[in-house]
């Protein structure tokens, strides 16, 4: 497609072929219940958006449902869907919209996205420095995941380990119970501290390290050619 649509993806999704897309990551509004206002690009352009559902919880889920329920559509039968979301809703989301529209028996991890941010002087609970990412397969006996593209390097801990003899290596210890590494790197879990947030620096917003990784971290769903 290599297309950018500027639109409500209710009216877009309308429009594209079924079973067309390998892969969904969406953003929605968190049910945060705030109003944001960002400085955007070289040019220093102001742009704002509402997190505010009038109705509350149950006006937010209808909302995102019938969103979701389109995308599902669109996704091919080996495809896969990422959705971002945090403490606000997650709960809500995974059991009253995923899976009741792709089944509980296709979820495939949940992703925490783990960072840093200061506490509050007076905060009476820990901090809450983590979002999620419910990544969900349209169905899990045909779903794409190419383990070795995303393979990341291991700690120098790990390579001091390699060649010794272990009582327990965990579940994927090997039959001789040597510490064997896996030549490409080792597999990856389901957190992730390696994604920067994104952040205002001398009025200008920067997220190119959140894309260069996203981009990294999904291309192990991807059909190769």
């Amino acid at each position: 497609m290599n297309r950018l649509i500027h639109g409500d993806c209710l009216e877009v999704l309308k429009n594209i072929e079924p079973e067309s897309v390998d892969l969904i990551y969406l953003d929605p509004p968190f049910f945060s219940n705030r109003n944001y206002e960002i400085i955007w690009g070289d040019d220093q352009e102001s742009r704002s958006f509402g997190d505010r559902f009038a109705g509350g919880i149950e006006h937010y889920i209808d909302w995102l449902k019938e969103r979701v329920e389109l995308m599902k559509g669109v996704l091919k039968k080996t495809g896969s869907i990422y959705l971002h979301c945090d403490y606000h809703a997650n709960a809500y989301i995974k059991v009253k919209i995923l899976d009741p529209i792709f089944g509980a028996n296709n979820f495939r991890n949940e992703i925490i996205w783990c960072y840093s941010r200061m506490a509050s002087k007076n905060q009476r609970f820990f901090s809450r420095s983590s979002d999620t990412i419910f990544w969900y397969a349209k169905n899990k006996d045909f779903s794409i995941f190419n383990v070795d593209d995303v393979r990341m390097p291991y700690s120098e801990k790990s390579k001091s380990r390699e060649g010794y003899r272990k009582k327990s290596l965990g579940g994927g210890s090997p039959k001789s119970g040597i510490c064997e590494l896996n030549s490409k790197g080792k597999f990856p879990e389901n957190w992730w501290s390696d994604i920067y947030t994104v952040f205002k620096r001398k009025n200008r917003l920067s997220n190119s390290k959140t894309r260069s990784t996203f981009r990294t971290h999904y291309q192990s769903f991807f059909q190769r050619k």
